[in-house]
């Protein structure tokens, strides 16, 4: 159906005053080159859809020591490589320990760090920055230690109630024209992170963890993913030098959600593994078997194209030694999970119940 002269007169004059680009059709939008970053993980990209989208707020929410801040700088350091001129502004509410930061790959000279714990002043900042549009990605590190400033100058026997969830709200609606691009022209994308915490939620049903910052961040925020420990990866001391980590998709709105993603992280020197190493290769093949890239003809035989090997140690070699056969692994992986859904199954109408009188 063409779009009606009248419609398309109101289109003109909503861009005569807004410019041009204000509103357009649909298939005059510019598609985005890159619409994801990577988390440095395939198996964590496959579970995202792609990986993290750009654009749009992410939150990265878990238990205590469960890999959050983990997760992000090995997301930052992925970027970094990949591109010379990813930059990132890292508010830092807690502490910023670029040593750690430096053992998990990231150049410190493309991180901004901003101290700062005061509610206001992080989001007035984060907006200041994302209007340069000349960022990559935005860190708040993290939610839970940001403090109102009300709250900040009011004594410890003052109750502030929902302070901090009102001011988050606020940021978000505030932050959103900030972090938008372009429908028509190729600017710089960028990304946005917020590490949050579990909490125990007192009375009420359902789910009994909850969130600091209210409910505002849950809609706003493009992907929600909760990080958890799996389990420990130990040395044959049984010291822990590393741990599993399983990322729960809980909401997407690039990709179906509900989807779960596993990686093994070191923290310690074991074996080939050295600290703040993610397994590439278990990633790379775990991955490519999960999404049936990698197939088995038979119970020894792994084949990937026309390429065969005898058993999963052959397989794990020709991996690790062949970076072209690695960039097809994971191409071949994400495009498969970012094809769309197959149409749901046309259920026939039940039966009407024949009822005597």
């Amino acid at each position: 159906m063409a779009i009606s002269p009248a419609v398309r007169a109101v289109m003109q004059q909503i861009n005569k005053k807004g410019g041009a680009g204000t509103v357009l059709l649909g298939s005059d939008i510019n598609e985005p080159d890159r619409q994801t970053i990577t988390s440095g993980s395939l198996n964590l990209d496959a579970a995202l859809g792609g990986g993290w989208a750009t654009n749009h707020w992410i939150e990265i929410v878990g238990h205590a020591s469960a890999g959050k801040t983990y997760l992000t700088l090995k997301t930052i350091a992925a970027n970094q490589a990949l591109d010379p001129n990813w930059t990132v502004v890292w508010f830092a509410a807690e502490d910023f320990v670029d040593s750690y930061a430096e053992m998990l790959g990231c150049d410190l000279s493309r991180i901004i760090v901003e101290e700062e714990n005061r509610m206001e002043a992080v989001y007035d900042h984060a907006i200041k920055f994302l209007d340069t549009k000349a960022i990559d990605c935005i860190v708040i590190d993290s939610l839970p230690a940001l403090v109102p400033a009300r709250e900040d100058d009011a004594g410890m026997e003052d109750f502030q109630p929902g302070l901090a969830a009102f001011l988050t709200g606020k940021f978000f609606r505030k932050s959103n024209p900030s972090m938008k691009r372009s429908m028509t022209e190729t600017e710089r994308p960028c990304t946005g992170f917020l590490i949050n915490q579990w909490r125990s939620k007192i009375g009420g049903y359902g789910d009994p963890r909850t969130t600091p910052g209210g409910m505002a961040k849950d809609f706003f925020c493009f992907q929600r993913v909760d990080i958890r420990r799996d389990e420990w990866i130990t040395n044959t001391r049984d010291q822990p030098v590393g741990q599993v980590l399983k990322l729960v998709n809980v909401k997407n709105k690039y990709a179906p959600p509900g989807r779960i993603g596993f990686i093994d992280a070191y923290f310690a020197d074991y074996q080939s593994h050295k600290a703040g190493d993610y397994d590439l290769v278990k990633d790379l093949v775990s991955a490519a078997l999960a999404y049936e890239v990698v197939t088995k003809p038979d119970s020894s035989h792994y084949q990937f194209g026309e390429q065969t090997w005898y058993g999963r140690p052959k397989l794990d070699a020709a991996v690790k030694d062949d970076p072209a056969l690695q960039d097809d692994i994971r191409k071949a992986v994400l495009d498969t999970v970012s094809k769309p859904l197959p149409a749901p199954v046309q259920r026939k109408p039940a039966k009407k119940k024949v009822t005597d009188g």
